[in-house]
């Protein structure tokens, strides 16, 4: 039996061995290596699926976020919808109220008119009715001094007419009288006819004058009522004072000699920094230019500042007059056209 220390060793022998040497290191390094990369590769998936992780959340916000917005978006939307209907709506009632502000002025010159020549013919009236009285005054006293003079001129002639005749022909002397004074007394019943017809056609025109007095002032009653309304309303602030100022405005550029449509527009829409706003007037200048106005009206301040009694109460109306006024001023300030 041979001994193994007896075994000699040849050159392939040794590099075979140095190869399967050297094929187990490389084995443990690649098994190192694996083991390396795969730890790595988990720390790296751990990572990748933290940070995955970490992006859906912030994907899912995101998602929220976006889904809150479209919901803000579409609220807006029906926001402005609505704000669109409403602004047509205040349009069309102000068209409404503009047109109905209009009657209400062509009514009010129409009862101006109205009591102007009401005052005219009061006034002719007044001066008939004084004139027709005097009349009847002076009437009255000449047809008391024509009574009183045939009264006298009867006494007298009867007096005499009795003296110049003597008892016999006393009968004949009243005959004579009588024939003398028929006559007189004709004429003096006919003078009072005409007197009493004259007094009763005083009367009836006198009646009737009272009938048209009495028209003329229920006629200037009215019309004095539907002033004080027109005046409540004015002073009741709100779109009436509004609207009132604005036709005041239109109403001074027409006086002006401003052309409507031409020289100047009303209502015209403008857009400011906020996509919004029609002034009341914009007069046209020449190279492109205009002048913008927008008409205010403060008045029931300064109506019950006239109108105060007292020192503390103009005071305090005066006051609040003056902010009004500020107000105005402050929220035009505000505009940009």
């Amino acid at each position: 039996m041979p001994s193994l220390f007896n075994y000699t060793v040849t050159i392939p022998d040794l590099v075979l061995l140095l190869l399967f040497m050297l094929a187990t290191l490389c084995a443990a390094v690649i098994a190192y290596r694996k083991v390396s990369l795969q730890s790595r590769y988990d720390v790296i998936l751990q990572e990748a699926q933290k940070r995955l992780g970490e992006k859906e959340e912030q994907l899912n916000r995101l998602n929220y976020s976006l889904k809150e917005k479209e919901q803000y978006v579409y609220s807006l939307q029906r926001s402005l919808a609505v704000m669109e209907e409403t602004r047509n709506n205040l349009s069309d009632e102000n068209d409404k109220l503009i047109k109905e502000t209009d009657l209400l002025n062509s009514d009010l010159k129409e009862q101006i008119s109205e009591n102007t020549q009401l005052s005219r013919d009061n006034a002719v009236l007044k001066a008939n009715f004084a004139a027709l009285k005097q009349q009847m005054e002076a009437n009255k006293v000449q047809f008391e001094q024509n009574y009183q003079e045939l009264e006298q001129k009867l006494t007298v002639l009867g007096e005499r007419m009795l003296k110049e005749r003597s008892q016999a022909l006393q009968e004949s002397s009243k005959e004579q009288f009588k024939n003398a004074v028929s006559p007189l007394k004709e004429e003096l019943e006919t003078f009072r006819e005409f007197l009493t017809q004259s007094q009763k056609t005083s009367s009836e025109q006198s009646g009737a004058l009272g009938n048209e007095l009495k028209k003329l002032q229920e006629a200037q009653v009215s019309l004095s009522k539907q002033a004080d309304e027109l005046t409540s309303a004015l002073r009741s602030g709100g779109k009436s004072q509004g609207m009132w100022g604005e036709l005041q405005l239109e109403r001074v550029l027409d006086a002006s000699g401003l052309t409507k449509g031409i020289e100047y527009e009303r209502e015209f829409f403008v857009k400011d920094r906020e996509n919004r706003g029609r002034p009341d007037a914009v007069i046209k200048l020449p190279e492109n230019h205009c002048i913008i106005i927008d008409a205010k009206c403060s008045l029931t301040a300064y109506t019950a500042y006239i109108n105060a009694g007292d020192e503390s109460t103009q005071k305090s109306s005066l006051s609040a007059h003056i902010a009004s006024i500020r107000n105005h001023l402050t929220g035009l300030s505000k505009r940009s056209y």
